[in-house]
């Protein structure tokens, strides 16, 4: 690829799986001589940690206007010939940029699976037909835009998540008496957390309460002062549901850095979501040979295939996913182990970096 000056837009580099990603893309870029700016407009005291050097310039505004007036002063100033972005806001910062700077090349990053058309996502893909290419990392989303936005599949790319699964360190465990099952999702309510909340309940009024631990990680949204800000309300309202409820073997932990060691702690994972993308977080959980409880949703029957690995279930339905939650405690320990290793098959036909890298290479070259 020839030397082009090219700038990764994003809020940050922690708290998510999209960050996460961006990190990954970086690494591998790196490995390639291609060495992109980092451009974010929030905190890095929360940035994934990293074995490599990354040129990042990060803008810490207070001011919400302050801090997106200087992303495009970054950009005027950086002259990039092309600008990747990853989510939407930072998406639809780079498109505007390029209304003033017809020559940058603008990639933007489609994260999340669309359910239905609100105004919102109509204006903002109105938007995205200003873009040069529109990666997609999931399936689900590719068959939106096929039968939604007809006019901008010319500009899709599907890209999903990569995996370095050569990273990930596993043991094949024995059972424990005590099953630690983890989730590692924002507090939001695309995440389902009111309805996994009600299933912890049911399955604790079913005699399992002293058999189970569930650990939640997640951003709490509370700002340094200690104030609530508007984005930990669902946090707040989670928490006195649990507590009403009297749910001791439940815990809701803080954003957690170090993911892949945290996961190998566990004995399974679970993701509740109504909705998903490509899930960074059942990517790394297979590769660390864990079983995986998740929502049959979008893409997540890729992770997780009924009594191989772990078990799907309807999210709008406590019962179900109580039902899933009770078949995996109560597997056998021959069961619990051949999980573990078909968790680890499934992430070894899932994963190619090849693929991926080449994927980058010829949206960033073309």
């Amino acid at each position: 690829m020839s030397k082009k000056k090219i700038i990764f837009l994003i809020s940050s580099l922690g708290t998510g799986g999209a960050e996460r990603q961006m990190v990954i893309l970086l690494e591998l870029l790196f490995k390639y001589n291609i060495t992109p700016k980092v451009l974010t407009y929030y905190g890095t005291e929360k940035d994934y940690s990293v074995d490599f050097e990354i040129e990042k310039q990060s803008i810490n505004n207070a001011s919400f206007f302050l801090r997106y007036m200087n992303v495009f002063r970054v950009l005027s100033k950086e002259k990039p010939e092309i600008v990747l972005s990853y989510t939407w806001l930072p998406n639809l910062l780079s498109i505007f940029y390029s209304f003033f700077n017809r020559n940058v090349k603008v990639i933007i990053s489609e994260r999340n699976t669309t359910l239905k058309k609100t105004l919102l996502k109509k204006l903002l893909f109105f938007f995205y037909r200003f873009s040069d290419v529109i990666i997609v990392n999931s399936y689900s989303q590719t068959r939106y835009f096929e039968e939604n936005n007809l006019e901008l599949l010319p500009k899709i790319r599907t890209i999903t998540n990569y995996i370095d699964i050569s990273k990930y360190k596993f043991v094949i465990k024995e059972k424990k008496q005590i099953i630690k099952i983890a989730i590692f999702a924002r507090y939001h309510p695309q995440k389902n957390i009111l309805n996994f909340i009600e299933a912890v309940d049911l399955v604790n009024k079913k005699g399992y309460s002293s058999l189970v631990e569930f650990h939640w990680y997640g951003e709490f949204f509370i700002l340094k002062s200690g104030k609530y800000s508007k984005n930990s309300l669902y946090y707040l309202q989670c928490n006195k549901k649990r507590e009403l409820l009297n749910l001791k073997n439940l815990f809701f932990h803080n954003f957690e850095t170090n993911v892949q060691e945290r996961i190998l702690c566990m004995d399974a994972i679970c993701l509740p979501s109504f909705y998903e993308g490509f899930s960074n977080i059942l990517s790394e959980s297979i590769c660390s040979c864990k079983p995986i409880l998740a929502s049959d949703v979008c893409d997540n029957p890729l992770f997780v295939k009924n009594n191989y690995n772990g078990f799907l279930f309807d999210p709008t339905s406590v019962d179900d996913m109580a039902s899933a939650i009770e078949n995996f405690i109560c597997i056998s320990d021959a069961d619990y182990q051949l999980y573990q290793r078909n968790s680890r098959a499934l992430a070894e036909l899932l994963f190619s970096e090849k693929n991926f890298i080449e994927s980058y290479l010829d949206v960033l070259n073309n």
